[in-house]
């Protein structure tokens, strides 16, 4: 179990440094002050058309800064838990599992309208959504529920 939670905090910290990566690419094409990037490789691959669309912002936040605040929070999350600083109750192990299922909801919601609407790839933001899958697979075993945990008093 330990060395999947390793490979866990491993695949968060990637999906952090890709989110990080995204977040300067939008502010630097935003501003005007970048030139190509580094995955704006054709009409189809391009993360200049990817971050310059209406869907890569919510409320005028990046959505790369809003997921990588995200996997940051996940990530100390599941430090603590491997530590031992958050006790392993089902609550836990449940809000973890919570973070893991919607870290990669997000990330298909995200890879549809990015495939089907705005008709765009970027690698970057595949990585994200790839880590986001292989940390839901990692830590869904890592964090097996038991109905026996369950306790409904106050």
């Amino acid at each position: 179990m330990n060395k999947k939670i390793n490979y866990l905090l491993v695949s968060i910290l990637l999906s952090i440094s890709a989110f990080i990566y995204l977040s300067v690419h939008h502010y630097s094409i935003k501003s005007g002050a970048g030139g190509m990037s580094l995955c704006s490789l054709s009409a189809t691959v391009n993360c200049d058309a990817a971050a310059l669309s209406s869907y890569s912002e919510l409320f005028h936040i990046p959505i790369a800064v809003l997921g990588g605040v995200f996997q940051l929070v996940l990530f100390f999350f599941v430090l603590f838990y491997k530590v031992g600083w958050v006790d392993a109750t089902l609550y836990a192990r449940n809000t973890i599992r919570f973070q893991l299922l919607l870290s990669a909801l997000t990330s298909l919601v995200m890879g549809v309208i990015s495939l089907a609407i705005i008709k765009v790839t970027c690698p970057f933001c595949f990585a994200t959504y790839l880590f986001s899958f292989i940390s839901l697979i990692l830590g869904w075993s890592i964090v097996e529920t038991a109905q026996t945990d369950f306790d409904i008093s106050l």
